[in-house]
């Protein structure tokens, strides 16, 4: 494998984790942000959203909302860069196999 290739991955994984690792910490904070939301919805301060956190439901405006989604796709996407990292080594791995075989 070249040097190229090789940090490209190191790129991959470094990138992959702390994606993961920052969405994760954020729906830590979003989510105990909610906690204090109103068990009954208030449009007068546009809590007028469902959401079910911790077996209850409180009320939530629509940015909140939003930043849950954003912190969801977050996370996605540092599993699916972490998915990419592990399948790359994976066919590394299958690879440098064939090549000992020969």
């Amino acid at each position: 494998m070249t040097r190229l290739k090789r940090y490209l991955l190191n790129i991959l994984f470094t990138l992959g984790a702390l994606t993961l690792l920052g969405s994760l910490l954020a729906r830590y904070a979003v989510v105990n942000g909610f906690i204090t939301s109103p068990a009954v919805a208030n449009e007068a301060t546009g809590q007028t959203i469902p959401y079910e956190i911790k077996g209850k439901i409180v009320f939530i405006t629509p940015d909140e909302r939003r930043s849950a989604e954003l912190v969801g796709i977050g996370e996605y996407v540092g599993l699916s860069l972490l998915l990419a990292y592990v399948v790359a080594l994976e066919l590394r791995r299958r690879q440098r196999a064939r090549l000992e075989e020969k």
